[in-house]
Formats: structure tokens, sequence, C-alpha cells
């Protein structure tokens, strides 16, 4: 049996973390940094975008725009303040273990491709069908904050 990281970081959208911050978010920033863990601050090109992931604990937890570079809360200049409706899937209420079987038993396409789309929508980014990338849009499935993609 194959091991199992002790934490995974989970990101869900329009949940906030601590300092208020969410996927799908859209916030404006002054620095922008190439990984979570640098200290080295640069000039960003472009100033505003969307948050696609979020790695709590990290130096510079969140990811803008899914690549372009990574901030943090002192980075950020300004947030647009209304959270919009985000179509979620309902929430599984099923007994499965399995991601592909609990959506097929709600009548979503299980398929690994459309795993694949609703994992990016969800901020799971590089999805290759890892038990914790399945584990983490299962337990968004069963809370009912499944994005749709």
């Amino acid at each position: 049996m194959g091991s199992v990281p002790n934490s995974v970081s989970v990101s869900t959208p329009n949940v906030p973390t601590a300092a208020g911050h969410y996927v799908g978010e859209t916030v404006s920033y002054n620095k922008v940094y190439t990984t979570a863990a640098s200290s080295n601050g640069l000039t960003p090109r472009k100033t505003s975008g969307v948050i696609t992931k979020i790695l709590v604990g990290k130096a510079n937890p969140y990811l803008i725009d899914g690549g372009a570079g990574w901030i943090n809360d002192s980075c950020i200049i300004g947030a647009k303040t209304s959270v919009t409706e985000v179509n979620t899937y309902p929430a599984y209420t099923g007994n499965s273990n399995s991601i592909s079987t609990a959506m097929n038993e709600m009548g979503i396409d299980g398929s690994y491709a459309h795993r694949k789309a609703v994992a990016a929508a969800n901020g799971v980014s590089g999805y290759s069908g890892l038990y914790t990338q399945n584990v983490t849009l299962l337990t968004l499935l069963k809370q009912g904050k499944l994005v749709r993609a």
C-alpha cells in the first residue's frame, strides 16, 4: 500500500483563508515571486489576476492565474470584495470512496479527461489521478464545493 502524505493543502473556491483570500478571488498586487518559498520579489508586468491555488504555510501562498507568479498578503494592494456565484456540483451523499464512482453515481462524467478539467477548475494543478488529488476532489464533492468545469 502506498504512503499517504501527513498533510495536504486544500484550497477551495470562495472559502477564505485566515487572511481572507480565496481561490477564484481577483486581486491587485505590486510584487510577485517565482516560487511559493522565494524571498526575491520582482516587479510584475501584470498587476492583477485571479488566485488559482493556495498553499497554506508558504511565504508566498497565493498562485496567480495558474502560474503567472506567487504573491503574499503584503503584495496584495486591492481585491474584488464581492464574491461571485460559483457553479458547483451538489453534495455527494453516497458511500463511495472513489471520485470517479461518486461522480458517475451522480450522473456526472467521471472520466479521467473530465476529472482533469474539474481538478483545474478547483485549483488542483497538474492533475494525474494521484490518490491525494482524487481525495481532494472527493472531499470537495462531499462538501458540495466541487466547482464544475
